[in-house]
Order: C-alpha cells, then structure tokens, then sequence
C-alpha cells in the first residue's frame, strides 16, 4: 500500500499522545502542526502566576525521534473534501499540505464573550499570558490591590487560592453566576468554603458580569466591582476552524464524531480533545478536560492506525474517577466521582490531596513524553463496560452501564 500522509492539527494532550500511538507501527508519513514550539502543561498555567516553570517538552526533538514531521506554524485554511490545508509559518507565505487522514486536535482557550475582555482582562491561555499576570500580581500587591477572579469552576478556584495563597495581602474576589462549587458534593463544597473563608477571598454568587471596564466591571443587577487585575477563567472555546472548513459541528463549534471518534461528515478526519462533542453516559459532552483528552488522543490515534491496517477500530470508552484541585501549594481536594463524572460524597483533603493532585500532574507530563521517547503503550485509563454496541459514543448515544472495568 502507497504511503499515506497523516496530518495531526495540535500538540496538546491529545494530538502528541495521538501521534505518539500512530507511530509505533506505521511507516506513514506522519505531521503535526502546532503554532508553538513547545508543549506545554495547561493543568500548571495557574502556577506559573507565583513564579513557578512548569516543564515544556520543545516539540521538534521529541517529534523527530518518532519520525514525526514538526511544522510550527497557524493553519489558515483547512479543506477536508479535498484532503488539503494551508499554514502560515513566519514571514512565509501560505503553503499548502495535501493529507490523507487529519486527526483535529486544537483544543480549546478562555475567549470570554465579554465585552471589554480582550482590553481589560487576562486570560491565561500561555505561559506568556502567566508571566505576565505574574508581573501585574507583584506590583499590585505592592498596594494591597484587588483581583477578581470569573469563574467558578476549577479554573476559577485553582487561580483564586494560587494567588491569595502566595500573596495573603491581596484582595481576591471570585465571581460566579450561580452557586459557588455547586457541581460538587455537599463534602467538597463544604470544604471548599471554609479553604476560601481561610484564604480570605470573597466569594460573589449568582451575580454575571455583563461588561469589563477599565479597573472595574458592570454586573447584570447594574452594580459595578472594582479592581486592579481582572482574570477570566470560564469561557472555554474552540477554534472556529472546523465550521469554516465545513465539518459537522455542535452550537459551539466541536466536531460531531461517531463511536470511533471520526468525523460524522468526513470519514477522513478523526478529532479528539476539547474540540470533539463526545457525549458520555449522562448524554453530554465529556468535560473539556486533560483527563478526557489524553484517552480521547490515544483512541483516536489507534483508530486511525487500525484503519490504515485493515483492523476493527474501537469504540471510545472511559469513566472518570475523581476531579483534583489545588487549593494554593499547602492544600488541595480530590473529589471522587462516579464514571459519568457525578459526584460522590467522598473527598481526600490537606496534604492527602495535595500529593494526589501533584501526582496525577506530573504523571499526565510523564505519560506524553515517555510515550513519545519510547514508543510504548504507558497510559492506562478506566473504561465502562459496554452493556450496549458502543461504550460512548457522542451523536448516537447509546444506554451502557457506569460499571468500571480496567484498561
């Protein structure tokens, strides 16, 4: 069989574990294009606002050692019916790439839809993005200034504890539309209160900004909040690149994958990661999050494999375990959860968590690079038992048990 040309759009999570699977047993030509040079672990961003350097893994090397192509560069068009995209790289001028199969894995960034967002908040999207809220911390801090925090999911805690946890001088205000920690258990939410009560930071419930101003917002009661640094930490979106190239997408721009996570409308394109609408057994999308993206990349990236093989794919499947949150350096929560990712009344938390929380991060590094550096099969994840056709699937649910079975 002539060699194919595998293109993979992303290096996140899900694109290098995806690339790494592909190239254990292929001789294909195999591309990822990425508009950075570097991975980098978006589960730290938070961290690096104190001072601290998450490590990166430069993708060229690594890549090269699989013989995997590395472009950096922004992909301007992408054509799936004609198997062909374009990609600016420096002062170059567009260059066209004609694939085989795609596997789209661009994930996601915080674009709030806001007005005044992009003038007068930071989103922390890059290490970039970190350093330089890092900078704006430590001299507003100076003067005892105030951050608000949107958001109050994960993000949103993980930044406000960070920050109030290494500068307890600040005023931290987080902001949320609803209940705070709502989506947690009755446990977790306790916790999480009296780690923010401890922290000093000020929670602003069932309140929705409707406009950023300079050093202060408007909320929807009409209300206006002062501050010196505003960080948004909801708002998680995809690159509109899939519509535009006419794949079948979801209201929000994720591509509707079947069973063995292709493309509905393009047989050729597989997706995984932030970008891809998988519905879980609660019949929603999974959670954009580093614990679904990476079995999303590898499951995509063998069944791409299996294709270019002749093989039977396999269908998705995963059940999530628990979600790990740090509350500053010296406290953390672990809140275990059913596989649907519904909470149970069942937390770790103090240094307990705080060791499972870093644990769990540098294993999601390792897991990449060793994958990478070795070629072998090192990430495990627990699955649900199919009690239907498919394990999960995200536009043809089917029913399937919460039962958890290991990989």
């Amino acid at each position: 069989m002539k060699n194919k040309t595998i293109v993979i759009l992303g290096g996140g999570y899900a694109g290098l574990l995806a690339a790494a699977r592909i190239s254990r047993q292929t001789e294909h030509n195999i591309i990822l294009i990425d508009s950075k040079a570097q991975f980098v672990q978006r589960i730290r961003l938070h961290e690096a606002l104190t001072g601290s350097q998450p490590k990166v893994l430069p993708y060229k090397p690594l890549l090269n050692k699989r013989g995997i192509e590395f472009i950096q560069a922004e992909v301007s068009e992408l054509n799936p019916n004609q198997g062909c995209l374009s990609y600016a790289s420096g002062e170059d001028q567009d260059q066209q790439l004609n694939f085989d199969y795609l596997i789209y894995a661009l994930g996601s960034a915080i674009k709030p839809v806001l007005q005044g967002a992009s003038t007068h908040a930071l989103s922390l999207n890059s290490p970039q993005d970190s350093a330089q809220g890092g900078l704006r911390l430590a001299e507003i801090n100076a003067r005892e200034g105030t951050v608000v925090v949107l958001g109050g999911g994960i993000s949103g805690i993980e930044v406000a504890t960070e920050i109030s946890d290494y500068y307890p001088q600040l005023n931290v205000k987080l902001i949320t539309r609803g209940e705070f920690a709502s989506p947690f258990s009755k446990l977790a939410q306790a916790h999480l209160r009296e780690s923010f009560s401890r922290h000093n930071i000020t929670i602003v419930e069932h309140t929705e900004v409707t406009e950023l101003r300079e050093r202060h917002l408007i909320t929807s009661h009409g209300h206006s909040i002062s501050f010196h640094l505003c960080i948004p930490c909801s708002g998680f979106k995809v690159p509109d690149l899939a519509r535009k190239a006419g794949l079948g997408v979801d209201p929000s721009g994720r591509i509707q994958v079947d069973p063995y996570l292709r493309s509905l409308s393009h047989a050729n394109v597989f997706a995984a990661g932030d970008c891809a609408n998988v519905q879980g057994i609660s019949k929603q999308p999974l959670r954009m999050s580093c614990a679904a993206a990476m079995p999303l990349g590898i499951t995509a990236g063998e069944n791409l494999l299996a294709t270019l093989q002749g093989k039977p794919m396999q269908p998705f499947s995963m059940a999530f375990m628990a979600q790990c949150l740090s509350l500053g350096r010296q406290q953390g929560l672990i809140q275990f959860t059913n596989g649907d990712d519904s909470p149970k009344e069942n937390i770790w938390t103090d240094r307990k968590a705080v060791m499972t929380k870093e644990f769990i991060c540098r294993m999601t590094y390792a897991a990449v690079h060793w994958e990478l550096k070795t070629g072998l099969r090192l990430y495990r994840w627990p699955k649900l038992k199919r009690s239907g056709p498919h394990a999960l699937t995200s536009s043809v649910p089917n029913k399937v048990s919460s039962e958890v079975i290991s990989d």
